[in-house]
């Protein structure tokens, strides 16, 4: 309940955040205030190594055995401290895999949204399966929906048929009934909506492009975005495959390895290629 951003207005449909979409209950100043305590009062260990955060936890996995790669962190000969993922059964010896550096790896993801963030045409496909998904989720309202233009109908023949003289006690009296029954759908209808209200198309667009207005340049802004639309990302040893949200293909990020101060880490070419 505490963390809950419909209190100020905010709807949410998976990964997609409209603000002032419905009305506030509770100001943002306070409710914010409400999530800095909570961050204070319980931080997640795994993204708070070595004074950095691993923006990728719980997003990326070992391409060779499918096991998550943790943020990890380890000092140099020469003192220089370094940070990586790494394939936590690489620590068992159940894997060979070697760890990739954490800035290389956050930076290639986070250019590869960024670029699709730049099409256009994939923000509106985006948008149109995002839209889609909801009304699955949510059968309840466009069910209701087709009831109500049921019994619409139903009225409009009983109104036609009296119009034309066809008028009885009981088609007076089923009018009333089906006019009642219209009336309390119609109710339903609302209660659903206001229980999760569904967004047009355009309203996720408009939710979509305000991706575009983070700052990249802070780490709650990259972790935004990352929370936004990655579903996954499969590490291999020379690329990288990842799987954005309510999207069908893969995204492929071509790697070469290098060597690095640390002798096993993997790096990205200077021109990394990034298969949309």
């Amino acid at each position: 309940m505490l963390s809950n951003r419909k209190y100020i207005g905010e709807y949410r449909f998976g990964e997609v955040a409209i603000p002032d979409a419905m009305p506030a209950i509770v100001d943002k100043e306070t409710f914010e205030k409400v999530q800095a305590l909570l961050v204070k009062n319980k931080r997640a260990p795994s993204r708070h190594k070595a004074e950095d955060d691993y923006i990728l936890t719980t997003k990326l996995f070992c391409g060779h055995c499918g096991a998550i790669m943790n943020g990890e962190s380890g000092t140099s000969k020469t003192g220089r401290k370094h940070y990586y993922y790494k394939c936590v059964n690489s620590r068992r010896h159940k894997c060979k895999k070697k760890p990739v550096k954490k800035d290389v790896i956050e930076n290639a993801v986070i250019n590869a949204i960024i670029e699709f963030l730049e099409d256009n045409n994939k923000i509106e496909l985006l948008a149109k399966r995002l839209y889609e998904a909801q009304l699955k989720e949510n059968s309840m309202v466009p069910r209701i929906q087709e009831q109500i233009n049921e019994t619409q109908k139903r009225i409009d023949n009983l109104i036609k048929a009296a119009e034309q003289g066809f008028v009885s006690e009981s088609s007076t009296k089923r009018l009333q009934e089906l006019e009642e029954t219209k009336k309390q759908q119609e109710i339903k209808l609302l209660q659903e909506q206001i229980k999760k209200p569904l967004l047009t198309q355009e309203q996720i667009e408009f939710g979509i492009y305000k991706f575009k207005k983070l700052d990249l340049s802070t780490r709650e802004g990259k972790q935004k975005l990352i929370d936004g639309f990655v579903n996954a990302i499969f590490v291999y040893d020379n690329h990288a495959e990842l799987y954005l949200n309510y999207t069908e293909d893969k995204k492929t990020i071509s790697f070469t390895t290098v060597k690095s101060s640390d002798g096993n880490c993997v790096t990205p070419s200077k021109r990394t290629r990034l298969n949309f």
